[in-house]
């Protein structure tokens, strides 16, 4: 039996599958393979934005030098955060948040 016959003979031992996929742009479809191996797009008419949406807290500190660190909006709007770490000043690249708004008035 040539390698070919026997991806084949395997190929048809395959469970059927639906994929969700979601674009760069937000658009939603669902995907899956038809019996002759062609791929079979739906769109669902839901959007998202692209990436996945994760709200929890990232409180992670990384130092990268002993006076130079990294963190997220998370670290910078922890105050006990950045006392415990010593952490004086501050460079953020992101967009204020509600609380750093009001810590700044």
């Amino acid at each position: 039996m040539s390698l070919l016959d026997a991806i084949k003979k395997k190929k048809s031992h395959l469970k059927p599958n639906e994929t969700r996929v979601t674009t760069v742009m937000g658009q939603i479809f669902r995907e899956q393979m038809s019996s002759s191996g062609d791929r079979i797009q739906v769109e669902l008419h839901e959007t998202s934005p692209g990436y996945v949406v994760d709200e929890t807290p990232d409180i992670q500190v990384a130092f990268v030098l002993p006076w130079l660190c990294f963190g997220s909006q998370d670290v910078v709007c922890d105050v006990e955060l950045l006392n415990q770490n010593q952490i004086s000043r501050v460079l953020s690249l992101g967009k204020l948040t509600e609380k750093e708004s009001r810590r700044m008035d």
